[in-house]
């Protein structure tokens, strides 16, 4: 499973003593200064542990569906982690030090375990979002986001509702939130981001 996979990564750059670790999917389109500008980033910010970007979201004929701009300070995106992820799992760099500090990704939370694991660093330091686009990611239909949904959305609740005692409120309204969504069809969860977008 991709947890696994994400932790075997993790292990290495300990192993190896590198200071950053950046996250990358195939197929995906990073933009030609993408590392330079959030490692850059993270020099000039020390007191941040993680940096993001807003991202594109293609068809894999290249049109764009919708975009992702979540918020860019620390505290915007505390509180948006209780009703989804602040973080493109592919956009996101961070410090080696993050993984000292809150272990490696969980390996109980099937599909959301990039939420699960951003939502513990959100707890344990400062982090940021740039807001520039500086990743395309291409819309697998085959991919976890779309064939198993279900699964997926199931786990974020999970994930939302294990915070309940940092802040009641936020987890019940993230909840409430997110419980419809089981009901909505993928196809109209994406008619409705482009029409946002």
């Amino acid at each position: 499973g991709i947890e696994h996979a994400l932790n075997e990564g993790l292990k290495f750059a300990l192993e190896e003593g590198f200071k950053f670790v950046a996250r990358c999917d195939c197929g995906d389109v990073n933009a030609p200064n993408r590392f330079t500008r959030q490692v850059s980033f993270l020099k000039e910010n020390p007191e941040l542990l993680l940096v993001g970007s807003w991202v594109r979201f293609v068809s894999p004929s290249g049109e764009l569906l919708f975009t992702f701009t979540p918020p860019t300070e620390h505290e915007q995106i505390r509180k948006f982690m209780f009703v989804n992820n602040a973080f493109a799992h592919p956009s996101v760099v961070f410090r080696a030090e993050l993984v000292r500090k809150i272990g490696f990704y969980p390996t109980d939370a099937p599909g959301a375990e990039d939420y699960a694991y951003f939502f513990k660093a959100v707890k344990a330091g400062k982090t940021a979002n740039l807001p520039e686009f500086l990743v395309t990611c291409v819309v697998n239909p085959e991919g976890i986001s779309v064939k198993r949904r279900r699964r997926q959305l199931l786990t974020r609740l999970s994930v939302i509702a294990s915070h309940f005692n940092d802040d009641p409120p936020r987890v019940l309204y993230g909840l409430m939130r997110n419980l419809p969504l089981l009901l909505l069809p993928y196809a109209w969860v994406e008619r409705l981001k482009r029409w946002r977008a």
